[in-house]
């Protein structure tokens, strides 16, 4: 399993998560089982996803895909990182 951390800047939270729910079928073809947004409190235009994925393959491929590319210009991204993160182990606290 795979997690690809995407910290976004953005210029309307409200826009990017309706883009973000427009663009659902796109995820679960590129193989997305789950994913979480998050936004900063103290500052709207920081915004972060974690989507899982089986592999860092998958990741890196969900990462590059063009579509999403186009997706986050037409959300008002403005500047995007991305890290995809191994699971090294599962654990419960």
């Amino acid at each position: 399993m795979a997690t690809l951390e995407a910290r976004y800047r953005v210029q309307d939270r409200d826009a990017f998560m309706d883009a973000f729910a427009a663009f659902r079928p796109v995820r679960m073809e590129l193989g997305v089982t789950a994913c979480r947004v998050l936004g900063a409190d103290q500052d709207p235009a920081d915004v972060v996803v974690m989507f899982e994925l089986p592999s860092c393959d998958a990741a890196r491929t969900y990462a590059t895909d063009p579509r999403r590319q186009e997706a986050l210009k037409k959300a008002g991204v403005t500047d995007c990182t991305d890290v995809v993160l191994e699971e090294l182990r599962s654990a419960t606290i």
